[in-house]
């Protein structure tokens, strides 16, 4: 339970992995999870670098204690998924993802979520989110994400945290988006439909993407973004309800801030 790189196929990967199944219905005893370690900890691998996935899915729970959690990889540094689906629940304190928990590089396409995704610190403040918990660098094409999403600072249907250069196109969320109401991060966190927080360092581009599902937090909330502080979005919309669960201010039915 205190390891790190753990996976439920694969702790540490850069070789070419393809048509394989991960179910985990029993859980351990002592962390209640299926899946669990310290850090880098996935429903199929713990951490991708420089390898290949595809057409492979896992089912089970996924239990990190410390940060980057993911419902599928925990880490996506380089390589490529294509074509897999994580039905999960999965938690940590922050970067945490129902697909991946931290991207820094790579490319994933034609990829699913359906999840429950917890970020269980107060202080979290790297990203949760139904699909990614925070995406610093890489691409997503035509992926999706459903279930529910729940943490304290940006929390994102899709993605939680956005601050460098990644991409995501053709993509969808259809879950919720909740920020706990005993939040203190202020305008340092932001709810989302499909992304929670954009920061000013933000150079990258959202495109022909939308949300539906209800989001709801302490302040910058939006149907589409909670806090858009750069970055390029076009073609993309969101259809759900927006409200703040204390007396928070800056909401939107596309754009919190």
């Amino acid at each position: 339970t205190n390891g790190n790189f753990v996976g439920g196929f694969v702790g540490s990967n850069n070789a070419t992995i393809s048509d394989s199944t991960v179910i985990i219905s029993n859980v351990n005893p002592l962390t209640g999870a299926g899946v669990s370690g310290r850090t880098l900890v996935g429903g199929f691998a713990g951490w991708n670098n420089g390898g290949s996935i595809t057409n492979s899915s896992t089912q089970t729970s996924v239990k990190s204690t410390s940060t980057v959690a993911g419902g599928f990889v925990g880490q996506m540094t380089a390589g490529t998924l294509s074509a897999n689906g994580a039905e999960v629940s999965v938690q940590g304190t922050t970067q945490v993802g129902g697909f991946v928990g931290y991207m820094n590089g790579g490319v994933i396409n034609s990829s699913y979520a359906n999840t429950t995704v917890l970020e269980t610190s107060s202080t979290g403040a790297a990203g949760v989110g139904g699909f990614v918990g925070h995406l610093y660098d890489g691409s997503i094409t035509t992926s999706r994400a459903a279930g529910s999403v729940t943490g304290w600072g940006s929390v994102g249907g899709f993605v939680g945290l956005m601050n460098n250069s990644g991409s995501i196109t053709e993509s969808y969320a259809t879950g919720s988006a909740f920020q706990n109401e005993a939040s203190v991060q202020g305008t340092s966190g932001a709810v989302g439909g499909f992304a929670g927080y954009l920061s000013t360092a933000f150079n990258g581009m959202i495109s022909d993407v939308y949300a539906i599902g209800s989001v709801t937090g302490v302040t910058q909330l939006g149907g589409l973004v909670g806090y858009a502080g750069k970055g390029t979005i076009t073609n993309s919309f969101a259809t759900g309800v927006v409200r703040s669960n204390t007396t928070g201010t800056a909401l939107g039915g596309v754009f919190g801030a």
